[in-house]
Formats: structure tokens, sequence, C-alpha cells
């Protein structure tokens, strides 16, 4: 549930700000983890809103809930995408 939680945070806040055209999800299962990639082709976002965003406070604060770390990249006008590693 948490891990659907935080894709649909991820969505939500693509949906608002992102003005992409594209959102791919991809699971990666091995034996010992689970990797998950979420990325869009939308405008992106600089560092510092990073560190001030509270849907993406949320998504790490939930991902430490369940032992998993959640990695955030974005590039202005390319993108953004996040990776989250749950290891088994």
């Amino acid at each position: 549930m948490i891990i659907f939680r935080i894709l649909q945070e991820f969505f939500s806040n693509t949906i608002k700000h992102s003005k992409a055209s594209k959102l791919s999800v991809s699971l990666n299962f091995k034996l010992d983890s689970l990797h998950i990639l979420a990325k869009d082709n939308g405008v992106g976002f600089s560092k510092e809103i990073v560190s001030k965003g509270i849907g993406l406070e949320n998504i790490k604060n939930r991902a430490k809930l369940i032992g998993a770390e959640a990695v955030f990249e974005s590039e202005i006008d390319k993108g953004t995408s996040l990776s989250i590693i749950y290891k088994l």
C-alpha cells in the first residue's frame, strides 16, 4: 500500500506541475530487491525546489517507513525521475 501511495504522489505531482506528455513506470523484481522507476518528460525542476516540496518529502518519508530509498533526479526541460529501491 505504501508503494502505491508513493507512486500516487509522484503521478499527482506530474499532473499538477510538470506539463509532461509522457509518464512511465517500470518494475524490476530480483531475488533480493524491487526497483521501481517512474519518470516523466516534463519541465523538470531545480534542486532547491526538491528540498522545499512537501509532496517530495512525503515520498521520501513513506519510502523510509518500509526501509526503501527514494531518489529523485530532475533536469530543467528534460523531466523528472523517481527511483525507489526496496530490499526484500
